[in-house]
Order: structure tokens, then sequence, then C-alpha cells
């Protein structure tokens, strides 16, 4: 069953700073993305399979933007490792306590 993002966005595009990093676990990208462009009435014409190049840990524009981060594939990394890529990842734009977002979703069978 899938999760349901558009909730999800909504509450977050209420209740986050506009300048407060964002870290969308990489399960959650394309579906986060989708509904953001929905919430905010934004088109940017991107590449069908943009994900993957975020995935693979491209830096590519439609990567990061606006202080969201797109995440790349971490599930093979433990959980101290994927850790500190999300930390590396949003570390140019958050400074030491400053609080952050993560977006996480994934599918199951249920």
């Amino acid at each position: 069953m899938p999760e349901d993002l558009r909730t999800v966005t909504k509450e977050y595009l209420l209740k986050r700073y506009i300048n407060t990093p964002t870290y969308i676990y990489y399960g959650a990208v394309p579906g986060s993305r989708y509904q953001l462009s929905l919430e905010t009435n934004t088109k940017n014409p991107i590449p069908a399979d943009w994900y993957r190049d975020c995935w693979a840990g491209k830096s590519n524009s439609y990567c990061a933007e606006e202080n969201i981060f797109y995440g790349r594939w971490i599930r093979q990394l433990s959980p101290v490792e994927q850790s500190e890529e999300i930390l590396s990842t949003i570390s140019a734009s958050a400074s030491p306590n400053m609080e952050f977002w993560i977006i996480f979703s994934h599918t199951s069978n249920d």
C-alpha cells in the first residue's frame, strides 16, 4: 500500500520554514517531487528519469532546489552511514544544531 504523500506534502508546506533544509529519502523522491509541483503549481522541465540521477548521487540542478535535497539511493548503507550521508547532503545549507526535515516513504504489500 503506498503512503499518502499528498497529505504529507500539504503538512510540510504549512509547517516548514522556507529556509529550513529538507532531505527527501530516495523512496519518496518521485512522489514527493510530483506532489510538491502540484501544491506549489510549479512545472519545471526535467528528464523523465531525473530521479535516477539523484539516486546515483549526481549533482544535477534538479536534485536540489530551494533547500530541498532529493536523496540518493542509500538503502545498502548502515544506519550510521545513512545518517552521515543525509547530514553531508544538507550540510552546505544547515548550521550546527539547525533543525531540518526528512520526508520518508516506502511501499509495502499490505
